[in-house]
């Protein structure tokens, strides 16, 4: 959010040199202020009522599962591999392990 190009080109590789490139620099710049938003709330939940782990886990597992199935679907063409891309099938199976557990601890879904 706080880079000149948003980690379009920095972090994802995404080339940013055309006409419409600092439309794309702004829809990345946009993403990170959600992206700190939800973080945000997601901690505010954990922090003062645990009872919504369970959903924090489970949100977190639907997001990243989106992001799988978007990126299959329209596929970015990128001169790098972006983290998201990888990290998107390590953080799905974990939140879904962790939204299991929290589910047996707090024995409800939301």
């Amino acid at each position: 959010m706080l880079l000149p190009d948003g980690g379009a080109s920095s972090i994802a590789g995404i080339d940013t040199t055309g006409n419409n490139g600092s439309n794309l620099i702004g829809i990345f710049g946009q993403w990170g202020t959600t992206q700190l938003v939800l973080v945000i709330l997601y901690w505010i939940l954990f922090i003062y009522d645990k009872s919504y782990t369970t959903l924090i886990f489970g949100l977190l597992a639907l997001e990243y599962l989106l992001r799988i199935v978007e990126g299959r679907i329209k596929p970015l063409q990128t001169s790098k591999k972006p983290p998201g891309a990888v990290l998107s099938y390590v953080a799905l199976p974990l939140s879904i392990i962790f939204m299991i557990f929290s589910y047996r601890i707090h024995g409800k879904w939301i």
